[in-house]
Parts: C-alpha cells; structure tokens; sequence
C-alpha cells in the first residue's frame, strides 16, 4: 500500500508540474508508448536523445539497461515530457541529457517530480565547450574557445546545443559516462573502463579520418541550405561555413538577402554541392540548386532518429562516417 501511495503521489505532483508548464497538456496521451529500452542490466539508465543512449550502451554493456525518452523522430526542441517520462526518471540510477535550452524547459522540474533522490544526473554540456553557430562562422577570426551569448529575449544560454555532431565531444562524453556509471555501479568500474576506451579507440580512428579528408580537400568552404547542428563539427577541423539559419533555429523561411548570400557564396567559389541536414523539406536546398547547377547533398545530425531506426542498428559511428563521405565529396 506505501509503494502505491508513493506512486500516486509521484503522478500528482507530474500532473501539476505538467498542468503549471505545459499550457497544452490536455493533448498529452493518457496512456502513452511505452519507452525505448535495451538491456536487461541492473543499473538503469535513461537518457534523452540517441547520441547519449548510444554512449551508454557502448559503455555500459551487458551491466546496464538504457532507455531513450526521445525516439519517434519528433524535433527534440519541441520535446513534451509524459508520465512515462517521470515513471523511467523515478526507477533510474543514471539520467544522461544534453542540456542547454531545450532542457531547460522540463528537465529539473522532471527530475524532482520523480521524486528519485538517488538520482545521479548528467548534463552534457557541462563537459564541452559551448558555442553557437553564427551562420558566417565570426569564430573563425576570433577566440575559438569563448561561449556565446545569443538570445533577443536577454537569457543566457550556454551555447547551441548539437554538440555530439563532434567526434571530439563524443570523446569527451564516453569519459563523463564512464565515470558516471563507476559511481554508481563500482563493482563494475574496469568493466566501464575498458568499454570506455575501446569505443574511444574506435572514436579516435574517426577523428583521425576527418582531419585526413579535410587536410586534403579542395575546396575550403561549405553552404548549408538549411538549419545547422553541426558548428561543433566544422570546428573542430576548422572548416569555413555559411548557413541559412543556426542549429537552434525555428525559422522554415529564408530571407530574399539570405539566399541571395548563399548563391553568391556558392557561385563565388564554385562550389558543386550545397548542403542540407536529413529531412523532406529541400524546398531553400532546391531552389539554390537550380540557380546555381550544384547538387544537393545531405548530413545526418541523428536529430530524427526513431525507434525503428534504432531496432534496425542504427550506430553513431556508422552515421558519422557516412557524414565524413559526403563531407569528402562535398569538399573535393
């Protein structure tokens, strides 16, 4: 009787939190699709994209069962937490997110509605360096390592928030979940270890890969016709940039000066190919191209990852480097 009574208390307080945060809680499901999980470990994990459920399982293994909250493809800006949400965080030992200001909407408020006191939570974009992406990349001529302020609304955010787009804070991430899943779970601390680092190895041949394609490329600039989460990864290897919106952006529709900005960027340095990130909506991509004559190609953020996708073995590294062949093409 104490464990149902701890459980309705659990769902009053969701309710509330729901009820005082989300104005358009009456079109959350009463009885909503149970979650993502793999693995029949004992400590429990919930994370709340692919890229941190994919860590953690490739760290974790057979001592953990991971459990991924966002995978039916739907933007993860516009992320809605249910009561299947609070129901994983309430039985979790470790919840893994990327922070920044899409989480900021309901992830504290979600944690402490499940009333799990063991909790042990890690926020992502605690261990990188944030940017965001100017669609000009100013980052070039100015100090690589600041963090950006960027918000009408006069709020501090920490930076955009795709920052798995880079293999180098990939690295960084297996190692903070490694440390997470040791505290938690020290019996298996050199199982963690030694995961940790062959997946590291794996990600260290990848960076190395990168830095060869762009150390040879021939042209030294790319055009996204499109929102842009991948600053991180144009970072890191110092790849020059234009973009039609940032990665964050909500805007669908490109001014008439910024397509004629990125025709002219295309034609100035006669690019073959103008990107785009995964998704049906070519409609700015398209109409570049048949201005120009380039082609079209895309990048994988791992944004829509589904569950479908997932079940079919969809894998970091795997995406990463087909991204890593379209950036070869692309820079040819």
């Amino acid at each position: 009787m104490l464990y149902i009574n701890n459980k309705m208390k659990r769902i009053y307080i969701f309710a509330v939190f729901i009820a005082l945060l989300l104005p358009c809680a009456a079109l959350v499901s009463c009885s909503p699709v149970a979650l993502y999980s793999e693995g029949d470990g004992e400590l429990r994990v919930v994370c709340t994209t692919f890229a941190p459920f994919e860590f953690a399982r490739e760290v974790g293994g057979d001592r953990v069962t991971v459990t991924i909250l966002q995978d039916s493809g739907a933007d993860l800006h516009n992320y809605t937490a249910t009561s299947a949400t609070l129901d994983a965080l309430a039985n979790a030992d470790v919840f893994i997110y990327v922070g920044g200001s899409s989480d900021e909407k309901w992830v504290p408020d979600a944690v402490e509605a499940s009333g799990n006191k063991e909790l042990l939570t890690l926020c992502l974009m605690d261990y990188v360096t944030a940017i965001h992406a100017e669609l000009e990349n100013d980052w070039l001529e100015h100090d690589h390592d600041h963090e950006h302020e960027h918000n009408g609304d006069g709020h501090e955010h920490s930076g955009d928030e795709h920052i798995w787009t880079s293999v180098k804070n990939a690295k960084i991430i297996v190692s903070e979940i490694q440390k997470a899943f040791s505290q938690k779970d020290f019996d298996g601390a050199d199982i963690y270890s030694e995961n940790a680092a062959e997946y590291t190895k794996r990600l260290d041949e990848l960076d190395a890969e990168f830095s060869a394609v762009v150390a040879t490329a021939s042209k030294k600039l790319l055009v996204f016709a499109d929102r842009f989460p991948f600053v991180y990864l144009m970072h890191d290897y110092l790849i020059p940039y234009r973009a039609a919106f940032s990665g964050c952006s909500t805007e669908v529709n490109a001014s008439f000066e910024t397509q004629v900005q990125l025709i002219n960027s295309v034609k100035s340095n006669n690019l073959a190919y103008i990107l785009t990130i995964e998704g049906d909506d070519k409609t700015l991509a398209e109409s570049i191209a048949d201005q120009t004559g380039c082609k079209i190609l895309s990048l994988n953020s791992m944004q829509s990852i589904k569950r479908a996708d997932i079940e079919a073995g969809a894998d970091y590294i795997e995406i990463m480097k087909q991204n890593l062949e379209v950036l070869k093409e692309a820079l040819k």
